[in-house]
């Protein structure tokens, strides 16, 4: 599977796991406290955590530029595209959801906005309609 062949998957910069190559001790001490100090556990504990925040991702509807491969030689575990990896990664939060959920709770986890005509572009994300809505919701 493409989880076995990129097991940086899940290293930092963007995972929770260590990463060798990214010597960064601040964000391991800062892990292992977050799981340890709160009584979580487990990765899970953490994402039941990290799932009750009130979080919006903003995706932008023409940020479609193949990326080709960022952390493994293919990336199609994540998509080709930011855009993609977005969709991908929103439908994972909710499949983990899925997972986790211990009470029954059928909400979403968090939310994702699609901004429509804006690609790759902070300043045009966040002045938009669709920005501004997720920001002073």
């Amino acid at each position: 599977s493409e989880k076995k062949s990129c097991s940086e998957y899940n290293s930092y910069e963007w995972g929770l796991e260590q990463n060798p190559l990214i010597p960064a001790p601040y964000i391991i001490s800062n892990t292992r406290k977050l799981i340890n100090d709160s009584h979580d556990k487990d990765v899970k504990a953490v994402f039941q955590r990290y799932a009750s925040r009130d979080v919006v991702y903003l995706s932008g509807e023409r940020d479609t530029e193949v990326l080709g491969p960022q952390i493994c030689e293919d990336d199609g575990y994540q998509g080709p595209t930011r855009r993609e990896r977005s969709e991908r990664f929103y439908a994972s939060l909710q499949a983990l959801w899925e997972e986790v959920n211990v009470n029954g709770d059928e909400r979403q986890v968090h939310d994702r906005i699609l901004v429509e005509n804006v690609g790759h572009d902070h300043a045009l994300m966040f002045q938009s309609e669709e920005g501004l809505r997720g920001l002073f919701r």
